[in-house]
């Protein structure tokens, strides 16, 4: 602001407008930063999700689901590939 004042004082047109272009620039963004800070200060809640209980959950060996082969892929690791039988 003293500098804006100062070019105007002194005459210097080009230089009060140019100052006065960046004062309306800087004052542009310190509104935008405030409506994001605005923004991201609100909190929404999502809730807890529904769990189902173990005996509610399908068995990877039970039907639908069934076994097709067993890899061994490393000493220790076995991979298990499954079918749907309704597929």
């Amino acid at each position: 602001m003293d500098r804006i004042g100062e070019a105007q004082r002194e005459g210097w047109t080009g230089e009060a407008q140019g100052l006065q272009v960046s004062l309306a620039a800087a004052s542009q963004k310190l509104a935008q930063m405030d409506q994001i800070a605005a923004r991201r200060a609100t909190v929404t809640h999502l809730g807890m999700p529904a769990i189902p209980s173990p005996s509610a959950a399908p068995s990877l060996l039970s039907p639908p689901f069934r076994p097709l082969t067993l890899n061994t892929v490393r000493p220790g690791k076995t991979l298990i590939i499954f079918s749907l039988d309704h597929l």
